[in-house]
């Protein structure tokens, strides 16, 4: 006959394989999503580079990531890469800017009428988090305004300019095509198949460590 004891409380050994496995679980996602977000950040960088002074603060500089839960671990964790830049569409619905910059888009001015304006190096700008934000028309003072005027360009285009100083302070137009700049898909896809392996890598460090609690 053979006897065979346990060593420890089975109920407690249960508890911490569960939280084990809870603990790997979180860590494995939260480490893949910060990983996305390092990659996306640098392909952004790459891909964004505008080189414009006053173009306010970098896309890259945005990001963020949300895990939930926040703190602590769980055995269904989830992470999200998001950027806190947001293009406004309407009054109320808002677009993240990298799906923007993945999908590409057609940006048009407000009921497909009128101009948009975007604004060159010599445009009034102000300060803000990040850097400067080169404002819009009819942000600029009204001591400043005005001395707009607005003339014809070419391509269907006009621009603004300071009577003063004949610069050209914003180029409008009837709409701008953004096109496809970054592939976040392709990095979650290569992020996501090295999600099992940072699992696998924490769960064994939780395994030798209950295997040293209960030896």
């Amino acid at each position: 006959m053979v006897e065979v004891k346990v060593r420890g409380n089975p109920k407690e050994m249960f508890r911490d394989e569960v939280r084990a496995l809870a603990k790997a679980s979180t860590l494995a996602v939260r480490r893949t999503a910060f990983a996305s977000s390092r990659a996306i950040a640098n392909e952004a960088r790459k891909a964004l580079r505008t080189g414009r002074r006053g173009a306010g603060q970098p896309l890259d500089k945005t990001l963020r990531v949300k895990s939930d839960p926040a703190r602590g671990y769980s055995l269904a964790p989830t992470s999200r890469v998001y950027s806190k830049a947001v293009y406004r569409k309407g009054r109320s619905a808002e677009i993240d800017l990298l799906a923007v910059f993945e999908e590409g888009a057609i940006v048009r001015a407000r009921h497909g009428q009128g101009w948009l304006a975007i604004a060159t190096e010599n445009a009034p700008g102000r300060s803000v988090r990040g850097g400067v934000r080169r404002g819009q028309p009819s942000e600029a003072a009204e001591g400043l305004r005005k001395h707009f005027a607005i003339l014809p360009a070419a391509g269907n285009r006009a621009v603004i300019i300071d009577r003063r100083t004949k610069q050209v302070l914003w180029v409008l137009v009837r709409q701008v095509r953004i096109r496809k700049r970054l592939n976040i898909a392709a990095i979650h896809e290569k992020q996501g198949r090295e999600l099992d392996q940072r699992f696998l890598k924490l769960l064994d460090a939780e395994d030798r460590r209950l295997e040293a609690k209960y030896r």
